[in-house]
């Protein structure tokens, strides 16, 4: 199996991103497809694998993602809490505390393309007159939301997804 930014295909287990590749990057892609055997089962079928955005709108005789709600982001806050409880059975993986991963997954919450939906926590630093980053208070959402989704799971639940998820889709495959 070889992930490809947001596929996966028959073949040996790996990954190829955008990114500098590296053991983080694994673990991530694989705690996406533990979270589509939580919330979703057929989807977590290493050959269909993938994401995509129901609603289009066209530009210029052209079809784009048009997402309607923010259901991509809460899909990636299950997948950051999979993922640290992922690292965190792993101590040599895991040199970080929880409070810098939540911070670092909920700015990368940014990066999903239904962001703009993501609903806003209130400022206090507004009250206070402070000035606020324009999209501070949706990562401070998404902060909330990690921290929630981490505790709602444990180690073992996630261990748990795994065993399940490789029993059904790793036993037939044959060592490279």
């Amino acid at each position: 199996m070889v992930v490809r930014n947001e596929k996966v295909s028959d073949g040996p287990v790996g990954f190829l991103t955008r990114y500098q590749p590296d053991i983080m990057v694994f673990y991530h892609e694989l705690a996406h497809l533990l979270e589509f055997q939580r919330s979703d089962p057929v989807r977590a079928d290493p050959y269909q694998y993938r994401f995509e955005c129901k609603t289009q709108i066209e530009v210029n005789g052209e079809e784009y993602d048009q997402p309607a709600t923010c259901q991509a982001t809460q899909r990636e806050i299950r997948t950051f809490a999979i993922e640290y409880h992922l690292l965190k059975s792993h101590p040599l993986l895991c040199t970080f505390e929880r409070d810098t991963y939540v911070d670092i997954a909920a700015f990368l919450c940014r990066l999903m393309p239904d962001f703009f939906n993501v609903p806003a926590l209130p400022s206090t630093e507004k009250e206070k007159g402070l000035r606020v980053p324009y999209n501070q208070p949706q990562i401070d959402w998404c902060a909330k939301e990690i921290n929630l989704a981490i505790d709602a799971l444990s180690e073992d639940d996630v261990i748990s997804l795994y065993r399940t998820w490789s029993d059904k889709h790793l036993s037939d495959a044959s060592p490279v």
